[in-house]
């Protein structure tokens, strides 16, 4: 546990009367940890800005809380000598327009043919568990299923169109065109997948007032991505997410 230099496959706990580093050894470091203290005892002196300071020799990812028009302090206060040290920063921050672009369905148009209707799935999942709100979970899971099964074809179909319609705000507007005319869309989708999940929806989703409710929910579920400045923060990718 005591290192005398920062090894940046650990993570550092904090240092010795000694300037000993101790440092939880590289497998313990893959497990979660969670810091609790209150406002202003010095979490991110003490522990945060150590291990994106000292351990320069390990890429990081770092998701910050903020007002939303400004930096994050860590972010503002460590990129710069990160930087120097030879990384490449990338920043996303839907509220800031310099802010580098992330488009989430391009992890489905570039995922292996065999594997792309998971991916759609699992981004349909988080979609439909953040876009509930908390004081509703568990009370409308029908709904919930049903508004998944709508946006994964979506998401195939956005996944397997030209760039400018395959982000979340095209497919909100798509979902503005209800569902007799979405289907003559998805009809024509270049992806077959999308074509059959989409007509096995309308045939089991039964009476048509409940179909115009499922695509009412859907529809608040992506109003995030309504503006046009969060439509252009996430109409592509900026970053290879690969590397």
């Amino acid at each position: 546990y005591f290192q005398a230099k920062p090894d940046p496959k650990r993570l550092i706990i904090g240092r010795n009367a000694a300037s000993e580093y101790i440092q939880v050894p590289e497998f313990w470091t893959h497990a979660h940890a969670i810091v609790c203290g209150r406002t202003g005892v010095g979490k991110s002196r003490g522990f945060f800005f150590p291990q994106l300071i000292e351990r320069i020799g390990t890429s990081m990812i770092v998701t910050e809380a903020t007002p939303g028009y400004e930096d994050g302090e860590l972010y503002k206060l460590t990129s710069g000598w990160r930087k120097m040290a030879g990384h490449e920063i990338f920043c996303f921050n839907p509220s800031d327009m310099s802010s580098h672009r992330i488009n989430p369905i391009d992890t489905i148009r570039n995922a292996p043919e065999e594997k792309k209707a998971a991916y759609a799935e699992r981004l349909a999942d988080l979609i439909i568990m953040n876009g509930q709100p908390a004081e509703q979970r568990g009370d409308s899971k029908t709904w919930n299923d049903s508004e998944k099964l709508l946006l994964t074809p979506l998401l195939l179909h956005a996944a397997a169109s030209e760039p400018q319609f395959g982000h979340f705000g095209a497919m909100r507007w798509l979902l503005l065109q209800g569902p007799d005319r979405l289907q003559k869309i998805l009809y024509r989708s270049p992806s077959e997948v999308a074509q059959m999940e989409f007509e096995g929806w309308m045939r089991l989703s039964g009476e048509t007032n409940f179909k115009y409710g499922v695509f009412s929910g859907l529809i608040t579920k992506l109003n995030p991505w309504m503006t046009d400045q969060m439509v252009t923060l996430t109409e592509k990718t900026d970053i290879d997410l690969d590397a």
